[in-house]
């Protein structure tokens, strides 16, 4: 399918822009670090937000344009400006992560056909982190995991379908977010969230046999204790509009029943 989105790839580099070999700044290295650790690819608008707050639009360009012609990243024009990291780049946080990863365990392509799906995703996670970090102290982000990360620990987990049908499915949410807080005598709170970004392309009933029903049976496995440390975790729909909002919603209580009190949703 890449052959497909070829032409979406600027792949013009010219060294020389880059003022010859230019020396990666610590802004320089978390920027490709954010990449990493954001799933693979970011827009422009989400490096901006992670690093140039306090700057105006134009000096993130003209980063980004210094770590692309000095073959660090990778970029295309359409659909908005995004960036991947290329092998070079790759190589640069390799080296940097502690452990000694390798390589070969980086991204070195975004996946196409869901592009816009996982730059959404990463825009709900960021919104939750800028949440957190303006709440004052009063909510602190944990741990947070992207999808690809989730794979690493993924548990296969078998349930019933509406139709009364026994199936088994991989559980791998879009997201992963833990956030902690100061409860009552000062013992803190733990808000494990699994997040789900809905494009509103499943019916319902899919949704329930896909999305509801294995979710449920993975909150309860051996699998989601063993990662996490509890078997205590609550999903999040982000879906796109109230009306759709409200028919999932209907959807999960029909599905769940009383465990319906687990999921949450919002726009």
């Amino acid at each position: 399918m890449i052959s497909l989105y070829t032409h979406w790839i600027d792949h013009e580099r010219y060294p020389e822009r880059a003022q010859h070999q230019m020396r990666l700044t610590e802004r320089d290295q978390r920027i490709l670090e954010h990449i990493h650790s954001y799933g693979g690819v970011l827009s422009r608008g989400q490096i901006q937000a992670l690093e140039f707050q306090e700057t105006t639009g134009r000096a993130c360009q003209v980063r980004l344009s210094r770590l692309f012609h000095q073959g660090f990243l990778a970029r295309s024009k359409q659909v908005g400006a995004f960036y991947w990291l290329t092998r070079q780049g790759a190589q640069e946080v390799a080296g940097r992560a502690v452990g000694g990863m390798v390589r070969s365990q980086f991204v070195f392509r975004p996946r196409w056909a869901q592009l816009q799906h996982d730059l959404r995703t990463v825009d709900v996670v960021l919104a939750m982190q800028q949440a957190c970090a303006g709440s004052g102290g009063g909510l602190e982000v944990h741990e947070w995991l992207m999808e690809r990360d989730l794979w690493v620990s993924a548990t296969v987990v078998g349930y019933t379908t509406l139709s009364g049908r026994r199936a088994s499915r991989t559980v791998i949410p879009d997201a992963y977010i833990q956030i902690d807080r100061q409860g009552e005598g000062g013992q803190p709170f733990h808000s494990r969230l699994l997040i789900e970004v809905d494009n509103a392309t499943h019916p319902n009933t899919r949704f329930a046999d896909n999305k509801v029903l294995p979710g449920l049976e993975w909150l309860k496995s051996e699998g989601y204790k063993k990662r996490f440390g509890a078997a205590r975790g609550r999903w999040l729909v982000v879906t796109t509009s109230e009306r759709r909002l409200a028919y999932l919603r209907e959807t999960v209580q029909r599905a769940a029943g009383k465990q319906a009190v687990i999921w949450n949703f919002t726009t």
